[in-house]
């Protein structure tokens, strides 16, 4: 079962990263190495209440379950344990078609490229069906 990471971060309230002064995913992530690893380790806390941060195929993030080593990018601690171990949280995010396309034009507003060097292209690009 695949659930967003807002669902993820109220059902399972993860704790702030205490160890570290700046940490991703707003201060709740630990690192894979020095003090935070050995924050997670000495702990004792039960696996249930652990999650990693995995990469997988194609640039996808994933937190699941448990404390792993294959791809980690990261470690979680809740308050609320998992019961499930087949459940993984969504870090991917999307964007509609066209929030893509507002971005690309304030992006080449950005560079300074005039809106008659790209308007053209924008508009052909995102016409064509995905």
């Amino acid at each position: 079962m695949t659930i967003e990471f807002e669902e993820w971060l109220l059902k399972y309230k993860p704790r702030k990263n205490r160890v570290s002064k700046e940490s991703p995913y707003n201060g709740y992530m630990f690192d894979t190495h020095g003090h935070d690893i050995q924050f997670i380790r000495d702990s004792n806390i039960a696996n249930e209440f652990i999650w990693t941060v995995v990469d997988c195929d194609n640039e996808e993030q994933y937190i699941i379950p448990g404390y792993h080593l294959v791809n980690r990018q990261g470690y979680f601690m809740t308050k609320i344990p998992w019961k499930d171990e087949n459940l993984q949280v969504n870090l991917n995010e999307m964007i509609t078609v066209g929030e893509a396309k507002y971005a690309c034009i304030e992006f080449l507003e950005m560079l300074g490229i005039p809106e008659d060097k790209y308007e053209d292209l924008i508009h052909d690009f995102f016409s064509q069906k995905f």
